[in-house]
């Protein structure tokens, strides 16, 4: 190998790293798409958990920047928060969700969001309970209570007050 391959050889993960950088850091600061637009997978950020409202039949996504709707065409965002949504899950009640993760930058709600809840069908939340203290990265409804994972399984009949399951 002559002295002009080697240095080619060397040179290049440097290079790689100098032309991929700037696009990564790019990737990472892209603000949430406004509501009602189509939303390019960038928008989103990474899909946390995929429910059906099964009083529409809407395909919801919970996204590292806010809640989406995939049901027809392009991917639209849903209400204006940018919210981080680990957790979430329809209700058979017409557009009642619940939720849970991290707030949006700036927005001045607690860390972890602990249990929030849209009656509006994502359009806005309100904070029920565990805030600052639960980040439920699995829920689901069951029933008439709630069933949900922030380290340890926990069920509540009103999202307000909780048990700690003795499940392992």
């Amino acid at each position: 190998m002559n002295t002009r391959t080697y240095r080619f050889l060397a040179r290049r993960p440097f290079t790689a790293a100098f032309l991929v950088l700037p696009l990564v850091l790019a990737g990472c600061s892209t603000p949430p798409a406004p509501a009602g637009t189509p939303a390019a997978a960038a928008d989103m950020g990474h899909v946390h958990a995929i429910s059906v409202d099964p009083a529409s039949a809407r395909i919801l996504l919970a996204t590292h920047n806010g809640l989406y709707d995939a049901t027809d065409g392009p991917t639209v965002k849903v209400g204006e928060s940018g919210m981080d949504l680990m957790g979430f899950t329809a209700t058979a009640d017409a557009n009642v969700f619940y939720a849970s993760g991290h707030p949006a930058p700036g927005s001045g709600l607690p860390n972890p969001l602990g249990l929030i809840s849209s009656d509006d069908g994502g359009m806005t939340w309100q904070q029920l309970s565990r805030a600052g203290v639960s980040d439920f990265h699995a829920l689901t409804v069951s029933g008439h209570s709630l069933v949900a994972f922030d380290g340890e399984l926990r069920t509540s009949p009103d999202g307000l007050t909780w048990a700690t399951s003795p499940a392992s």
